[in-house]
């Protein structure tokens, strides 16, 4: 998916300890640097150039395309092409303060306090955190070669295990879990697809149509 960011403006990147915008500011506040946070914020500026908004990212990347997280790990795409464009043709201040995880909100001082100490005043507050990876209650989840698949640093850990890794077993036989098995089957890596439901992608498929991916998955070697 292409998130195009066309109208972000003039873009301040900081990070907790060093901030552009006044912390009284009353501030738009995005949480989330995802796509749909930054999707927000170029359809916000097309509406009204003269805001400020500050954009928390508890990730120390540039604003990138999670959607792409699986070609990159396929090595279909390389690092900077999952980078989301920032272009600088408004003169609306916008503030990315990146590796600044936001811990509270108070919504009666209508504040929002970083890991950092900092409190933000907002005028208006936007939670674009995006989902997070079920991890199931087997235990042993903290041991070395256990990896979730949400986030560009767990895709370079993953990416680096690719040619050392002989059997990869993945959890989860949805979407993502399919496309994370694919990008791993790279140097005859055997791979292993676990799924609790009845048949793969049982929120989009039915019974039938998940036993035709199930032949065509098995046909591809992932078992």
């Amino acid at each position: 998916m292409n998130i195009a960011t066309q109208s972000v403006g003039r873009l301040f990147e900081q990070s907790c300890s060093s901030s552009y915008v006044p912390y009284d500011t009353k501030a738009i506040v995005v949480v989330g640097t995802g796509p749909v946070g930054i999707h927000f914020i170029t359809e916000l500026l097309k509406r009204d150039c003269g805001l400020t908004v500050v954009v928390y990212g508890g990730e120390p990347w540039h604003p990138y395309d999670r959607v792409r997280l699986s070609s990159y790990l396929a090595g279909e795409v390389a690092r900077d092409e999952l980078e989301l464009d920032a272009s600088m043709q408004s003169k609306a201040g916008v503030e990315i303060r990146l590796n600044c995880t936001v811990l509270s909100i108070d919504r009666n001082a209508r504040t929002v306090t970083d890991e950092a100490g900092g409190v933000q005043h907002y005028s208006h507050l936007v939670l674009a955190v995006g989902s997070r990876p079920f991890i199931p209650s087997i235990g042993n989840i903290h041991y070395k070669g256990v990896f979730t698949f949400r986030s560009l640093s767990e895709a370079d850990e993953l990416f680096a295990r690719r040619i050392r890794s002989r059997h990869t077993v993945v959890i989860g036989g949805g979407l993502l879990g399919l496309e994370t098995a694919r990008a791993m089957q790279q140097y005859n890596t055997k791979i292993t697809v676990v799924e609790h439901n009845q048949w793969l992608m049982m929120q989009q498929l039915d019974q039938r149509g998940g036993q035709y991916l199930k032949t065509l998955v098995e046909q591809k070697g992932i078992y």
